[in-house]
């Protein structure tokens, strides 16, 4: 899960987004809310669990997060709490790609019905990216999750069951980061590195970082 903030001032006193997505489907769920504490967290994820408890739950180090309150409704739930480096957030890639989109294609409602409030655009938003076909498994996540199919399917055409569906979707999505770690084995070579060597090592961003600090140490 991870929020994004920034949309105060809109036709609505709702101030974040709170996006959540499934990793096998790609399904997001995003809601709007006023805040981003512990129990604003423990409502949303309260109304994906009508969808079915998932295994795993990846968020960031944020205090709402690691309040204690929160750790308890996962454990009674039976969720395992993950995170990502306290130093490099871009592990979790799949929601910062996915808040992208879903920001960028807010502003496009935005632009042609601003008399509407963007919570309002906000769910045909989500519906539009479910209901499309995703670049890596192919599959409308929608349809992977809840049998659901795209907007553009043809109704009388045979259609392929839902488990094979996500089979299919599993085998594309091996093979999309197999194309990937080739592209990026051939730009990145290994170091051939020994026990005792001098190396630069890149200092992580963050917000409290002295400004003329070295990049480099």
């Amino acid at each position: 899960m991870d929020t994004i903030g920034g949309f105060s001032g809109y036709g609505s006193t709702k101030k974040f987004i709170h996006l959540a997505i499934d990793h096998a489907t790609r399904y997001v769920w995003a809601f709007p809310h006023k805040n981003e504490t512990c129990d604003a967290y423990i409502s949303c994820i309260t109304a994906i669990f009508a969808a079915g408890k998932p295994k795993k739950f990846l968020s960031d180090r944020g205090p709402a997060f690691t309040a204690g309150k929160f750790k308890q409704f996962l454990k009674r739930n039976g969720v395992h709490q993950l995170f990502t480096s306290s130093q490099h957030p871009q592990c979790n890639g799949m929601n910062e790609r996915t808040n992208q989109t879903i920001v960028t294609r807010l502003k496009c409602k935005m632009n042609e019905q601003p008399q509407k409030s963007w919570v309002k655009h906000l769910s045909d938003v989500v519906d539009e990216y479910n209901r499309t076909p995703h670049e890596v498994t192919r599959y409308p996540p929608s349809y992977l999750m809840y049998g659901i199919p795209s907007y553009d399917t043809i109704l009388d055409a045979p259609m392929e069951s839902v488990q094979e569906a996500r089979k299919s979707a599993i085998k594309n999505t091996l093979a999309y980061h197999e194309k990937n770690k080739i592209i990026y084995d051939k730009k990145f070579l290994p170091q051939d590195l020994q026990p005792g060597e001098l190396v630069l090592y890149e200092t992580p961003w963050h917000p409290n970082k002295e400004k003329l600090s070295s990049v480099m140490e």
